[in-house]
Formats: structure tokens, sequence, C-alpha cells
């Protein structure tokens, strides 16, 4: 079993002390949201399209530049 990376967070903050008054180790959250297969399947031929728009755009541009 994989091991999660911990962090240590702070719970409870007492404003007038400007302290962290109680701390716990929780997993951080994700950068990203989890997604499901069936978003991936979706949304992966819209992300190729874009790269292969901007790289034909790309080859274009360098070929009228010579």
């Amino acid at each position: 079993m994989a091991q999660q990376l911990m962090s240590l967070y702070c719970t409870q903050y007492d404003v007038e002390a400007r302290t962290c008054s109680q701390q716990a180790w929780m997993v951080p959250p994700s950068l990203l949201p989890p997604i499901s297969y069936e978003d991936v399947r979706i949304l992966l031929p819209h992300i190729v399209m874009c790269f292969l728009v901007a790289w034909g755009f790309h080859f274009l541009f360098t070929v009228v530049r010579d």
C-alpha cells in the first residue's frame, strides 16, 4: 500500500496570541480535482486538437516567414 504524504496543519488559531493552538497531520489538498476516466475520454481529443492547431499555426508562420 502506498503511503500518502502528510503535512502539519494548524486546525485552531489563537488570534490574540497569534499562535497555532492546535495542530494536526492531514493529507494536503491536491492541485487538480479528481477526474474520472469518462471525463478524460471526453476532454483528451479537445486537448490534442488545441495542440495540433497551435503546431499548425507555428508551422504555417515558419513557412511564410522563410
